[in-house]
């Protein structure tokens, strides 16, 4: 595979430049089932390919979520799929772009992932049967879904209370930095005061720092007095 030492700009025997060759290298290693090399790649691929090209971009990220399907977490695989797609034009998803999801999915519904008709199910009763077990707060701009906040309610928070409990929080690609993820905030903030919840409350993944920053940059302080426990149903093993 690549070196590490390539140097940016050059061209390749075969014509390529570095941006190029990531981009090939991200989808062999994919394909090959070698996930944390594909992401070095992937990552460096995004720092080369220009903001304008929807295209290698589309792909980079389409391989990124093929990666976190082979790494089994089909729910974040689609969800950074829809995030690529949600952020190009219906033009811009037409042909190899629209191919190239439509394998992803594929992929997805293979058997040692849950079945599609499984997966709305779960969605419809969890948002639309009632009592729901989820509500989702979603950012329009125009006629193109910009953003989602999933979140419930949870029960005692501060002595009797209840708090608001974000569960996951979206933006587009192509929305990020433009002001959705503040506004989703602030409207759960509003729907926490509304039904009188006492907090607003969240975790995010140790690495994910850009999600930290946002956070951060709200001034919302980091609490460090609870630890995550979880117990898979389907496992039957603490996790």
């Amino acid at each position: 595979m690549l070196s590490d030492r390539v140097a940016p700009g050059l061209a390749s025997t075969f014509g390529y430049n570095e941006a190029q060759l990531r981009l090939h290298e991200s989808n062999a290693l994919t394909h090959l089932g070698d996930t944390k090399r594909a992401r070095l790649a992937q990552d460096r691929a995004l720092e080369l390919v220009p903001a304008e090209d929807f295209m290698d971009r589309a792909f980079t990220q389409l391989d990124g979520a093929e990666c976190l399907a082979r790494d089994g977490d089909p729910a974040a695989a689609a969800t950074q799929a829809l995030d690529t797609l949600v952020g190009l034009t219906d033009a811009q998803r037409q042909g190899i772009i629209d191919g190239r999801a439509r394998q992803l999915v594929q992929s997805l519904q293979r058997p040692e992932f849950e079945p599609f008709d499984d997966r709305v199910r779960q969605i419809t009763e969890a948002l639309f049967v009632g009592p729901p077990a989820a509500y989702a707060l979603l950012a329009w701009e125009s006629a193109e879904l910009a953003g989602a906040a999933c979140y419930s309610f949870l029960w005692p928070a501060v002595r009797v209370t209840r708090s608001l409990f974000l569960k996951e929080l979206y933006v587009a690609e192509a929305h990020r930095r433009t002001g959705i993820g503040d506004l989703l905030m602030d409207g759960l903030i509003d729907i926490a005061r509304k039904h009188n919840c006492s907090r607003v409350e969240w975790m995010t993944d140790l690495g994910n720092r850009n999600a930290q920053d946002f956070y951060a940059a709200r001034g919302v302080e980091l609490d460090k007095t609870k630890l995550f426990h979880r117990v898979s149903l389907r496992s039957g093993k603490v996790s």
